[in-house]
């Protein structure tokens, strides 16, 4: 198994902020994701933060090199991960803009990402621990998605198919 240290500090591109609301912008798959207040750009997913509580949004793809076990090709990953109150909150977080299909697509990276992040971490050590599947372009699903909600709690994170991310 490789150590993937999701937490390095190199990784952290963003500073810590404590903004009532931010938008989340995905990259153009060559940049990362990244947060933003410009409300001209369109948000993929937003950040409510009524209670101004300290958080950094930490790129995931485009910015942690994360190999599959040929060492050549890079594994699938999400979008980013938010790092609340020093770190007892976690949140990883897939951004899709697509009309049908992207919240399988989403689901699936998340899982890879959430399942290499727990071979090189203790998941518990976070009080709380969320996977956001955000599609601005279809937010409504026409399923029931308690299936896929169930089958994070084996990965010990609560799977929330929104756009919006309410830190409370």
């Amino acid at each position: 198994m490789a150590k993937h240290n999701f937490l390095k500090l190199e990784y952290r591109t963003e500073e810590v902020q404590a903004l009532e609301i931010v938008g989340v912008v995905d990259g153009d798959g060559v940049l990362p994701a990244y947060t933003t207040t410009d409300k001209k750009l369109k948000w993929n997913a937003w950040i409510v933060n009524k209670n101004r509580r300290l958080f950094q949004f930490v790129p995931v793809d485009c910015n942690i090199p994360i190999y599959k076990d040929n060492g050549v090709d890079m594994e699938s990953r999400c979008d980013g991960m938010l790092l609340v109150d020093s770190m007892r909150y976690i949140a990883f977080v897939e951004l899709k803009d697509v009309r049908s299909g992207g919240i399988a697509d989403a689901i699936k990276q998340l899982r890879t990402t959430i399942e290499l992040f727990s071979q090189n971490y203790h998941v518990e050590d976070f009080r709380i621990r969320r996977a956001y599947a955000a599609n601005v372009a279809h937010p409504r699903f026409h399923y029931s998605m308690k299936d896929e909600i169930e089958s994070f709690r084996a990965l010990k994170f609560v799977l929330m198919p929104q756009a919006e991310i309410v830190l409370n």
